[in-house]
């Protein structure tokens, strides 16, 4: 019997995708559906929108 995998979700949109109408929301929906495609279970999403591009490789969350 295979265990579930337990992901984490970065969700970071750029100023750029969210021109084009993508929100932070929209992200978190795909990053969901990919998991459940794979059978992850999601047991903590990271809500980065504020965070430069740059700087996420040095977010606490990073080293989890």
């Amino acid at each position: 019997m295979q265990k579930t995998k337990n992901v984490g979700v970065w969700i970071r949109v750029s100023t750029e995708d969210q021109a084009r109408g993508e929100s932070p929301e929209h992200h978190e929906q795909r990053a969901r559906m990919y998991a459940q495609v794979k059978g992850w279970e999601v047991i903590e999403v990271y809500h980065l929108e504020a965070v430069s591009g740059k700087s996420v490789i040095e977010h606490p969350a990073h080293y989890l």
